[in-house]
């Protein structure tokens, strides 16, 4: 439903063990797969995540406000 919408991006964070916190737009990689699956209802996602540094949310928040 709200990746449906397109209004703002969701992102999908997570931490390990370790304490390394990534991150994914949710919203984009489901967008991939929905055009991927061909009309099938997407039901996973593999997370293929980025670090989450300073420097990734000053960049989320540049892209955000252009």
């Amino acid at each position: 439903y709200w990746a449906a919408k397109g209004v703002v991006p969701v992102l999908l964070i997570i931490r390990n063990s370790d304490g390394r916190v990534r991150y994914m737009n949710a919203t984009k990689a489901i967008h991939a797969a929905q055009k991927k699956s061909l009309g099938k209802p997407v039901t996973q996602l593999v997370f293929i995540g980025e670090d989450f540094t300073k420097e990734a949310v000053l960049l989320l928040r540049d892209e955000r406000l252009k």
